[in-house]
């Protein structure tokens, strides 16, 4: 019963969606579950069908065009942020708090620049996994069936059928 009203809610929800941003939206309400908040102020949203979004993820988008292929799932607390293009292939995973930015802020003799940014797509491959906790930036391409290991912090490419394992040294100290 409690999966009958979560499918129903979620329905509810993507459908209003499509009427806020009709024609920059385009998923089938039926068989894909859109995340709980999603901001466009200009650009497009493409979802492919039976695409789930788990609760708490975040898609904003201003300028760009972000395409979700089918059999995608994200989990928990993912934000999509998109200015020029991220396109996500199909049967991916996205394991919960990773986070997407096609976009930089200029940073210009020490400082940064609130409305200028450097931009450039991101593309994920089919059947791409990504662990907790990963920060994909501008500029990156994973090809297919490539594996991000959690905590990773993406900034180059990442070649299909390969896994991404950033290693990093716990330090301990002892108090005095």
């Amino acid at each position: 019963m409690v999966k009958v009203f979560e499918r129903l809610i979620s329905i509810i929800i993507s459908f209003f969606y499509k009427l806020i941003y009709y024609g920059s939206v385009k998923y089938d309400y039926l068989y894909s579950v859109l995340p709980s908040r999603v901001i466009i102020k200009s650009g497009s949203f493409i979802v492919g069908k039976k695409t789930t979004f788990r609760n708490n993820c975040s898609v904003n988008i201003n300028g760009g065009e972000l395409i979700i292929g089918s059999n995608v799932f994200v989990n928990r607390g993912v934000s999509i942020n998109c200015k020029k293009a991220i396109s996500i292939g199909n049967r991916c995973m996205i394991a919960e708090n990773v986070l997407f930015y096609d976009h930089d802020h200029v940073v210009e003799n020490g400082r940064t620049s609130r409305n200028e940014f450097v931009v450039d797509g991101i593309k994920l491959g089919e059947g791409v996994w990504i662990g907790c906790g990963v920060i994909v930036l501008k500029g990156v391409s994973i090809g297919d069936n490539a594996i991000i290991s959690a905590g990773s912090v993406v900034t180059k490419d990442v070649p299909a059928n390969t896994t991404l394992i950033q290693k990093r040294d716990s330090l301990i100290l002892k108090h005095s």
